[in-house]
């Protein structure tokens, strides 16, 4: 699947409509990530926008390991459904389907 970088994700919604929805993949470094119960949030930046993209991986859908050694700094690929944001200071986010460290 084709590499999307975060600056062509964020001007997206002005461009192309069509990727809201669509299954993406993004590659990055970790920037900040918070462990909830049901949700994992991993903040993630390519280096082509001084913005993060958020990730929302599920705990239950990824193995315990995978998610802890996933940490500031760590280089990643993740492949998931792009989505709107219910965070007005965040436009949209990406649902995680699959996570590579």
């Amino acid at each position: 699947m084709q590499r999307h970088k975060i600056r062509a994700l964020y001007d997206a919604p002005q461009r192309e409509p069509g990727l809201f929805g669509q299954v993406v993949r993004v590659q990055g470094w970790v920037r900040t990530k918070r462990a909830g119960k049901k949700f994992s949030f991993i903040e993630l930046n390519d280096g082509s926008s001084v913005r993060n993209l958020q990730l929302v991986a599920g705990n239950e859908a990824f193995d315990e390991e995978l998610l802890r050694r996933i940490g500031t700094g760590a280089a990643i690929g993740a492949t998931g459904t792009l989505v709107a944001s219910p965070k007005p200071e965040q436009p949209i986010e990406l649902q995680v389907q699959a996570l590579e460290l």
